[in-house]
């Protein structure tokens, strides 16, 4: 540095130093900065402090300023790192927004110690719950009423003294008043000979239960309309089919024992009567 000034020692980012130097004497605050390495092909960072050495010579019109460079490549490198994994983070979070969304699916985690548990965004729109709102295995279990609380108890209950897992559908009424079906799956994690934790999925099947819904309705008219069907054909088979046996019998009678001339007739009657039953249950 000695003997140089500040253009002929940074060059063409002699600019940027002198522009900050500039704001020092102007306001007499320090200032800081970080800049890469003036040289081609280098890969270090420096960060640089400047401020008046003087107050008194800045008012006496006098400046004098004092500067630190440090090398600040690894601390530069750090950072970088970290806002990568910050930037990672965030889209990782993104992806799982959008993927819970789509496919209706949450993620939560129950701590067995404090009954405290945590749930993904999308669980929070599932509960219509705002997502400041802190959920507890008393609060969680609140939801559900009846049948479907004592079966999430019970599960829940099982996955910590068995270690077992759960996959279970129940009903329960948001927070916005909306009456719902989830499906809620736990897997109990355990460290020390003991559960801590049981982590899970929460899907919202009201959808599913709907199209089950429409099915079983489907099914038990398609079984009805399979009944009456088989009545009716049981009814017409013995409705058409008597009368008509009593025709063949009585014709049958005719031919042992008819007037001359008309046995034509009486065969004729035989064979006709003998067709309408094969074609009639050819129809039934």
């Amino acid at each position: 540095f000695l003997n140089k000034t500040v253009d002929g020692f940074f060059g063409a980012n002699g600019i940027l130093f002198n522009q900050i130097l500039d704001e020092v004497i102007r306001t007499g605050a320090p200032r800081e900065f970080i800049y890469p390495g003036l040289y081609q092909f280098s890969h270090k960072w420096y960060r640089a402090k400047a401020r008046p050495l003087s107050a008194d010579a800045l008012l006496e019109g006098e400046p004098s300023l004092v500067m630190i460079i440090q090398e600040y490549t690894e601390t530069q490198a750090y950072s970088d790192a970290l806002e990568k994994a910050k930037r990672q983070l965030e889209q990782g979070k993104r992806l799982l927004d959008t993927s819970e969304q789509l496919s209706l699916s949450s993620g939560w985690e129950l701590d067995t110690a404090s009954g405290r548990i945590t749930m993904t965004r999308q669980a929070y729109h599932i509960f219509g719950l705002g997502e400041d709102i802190a959920m507890t295995l008393d609060s969680f279990c609140s939801f559900f009423t009846g049948e479907d609380q004592r079966t999430l108890l019970q599960a829940e209950a099982m996955a910590v003294s068995d270690r077992r897992n759960f996959d279970i559908e129940l009903r329960m009424t948001a927070g916005d008043g909306a009456r719902k079906w989830v499906r809620l799956i736990g897997v109990p994690i355990y460290s020390a000979r003991r559960v801590s934790t049981i982590v899970g999925a929460m899907m919202d099947i009201t959808g599913k239960k709907a199209i089950e819904k429409e099915l079983t309705e489907a099914k038990i008219l398609a079984e009805n309309a399979a009944m009456e069907e088989t009545d009716f054909l049981s009814v017409m088979s013995h409705e058409i089919r008597t009368p008509l046996n009593n025709i063949i019998g009585l014709a049958s009678l005719l031919k042992m024992e008819h007037l001359p001339g008309n046995e034509e007739y009486i065969e004729n009657l035989i064979f006709s009567s003998n067709q309408l039953l094969q074609l009639i249950n050819d129809i039934l």
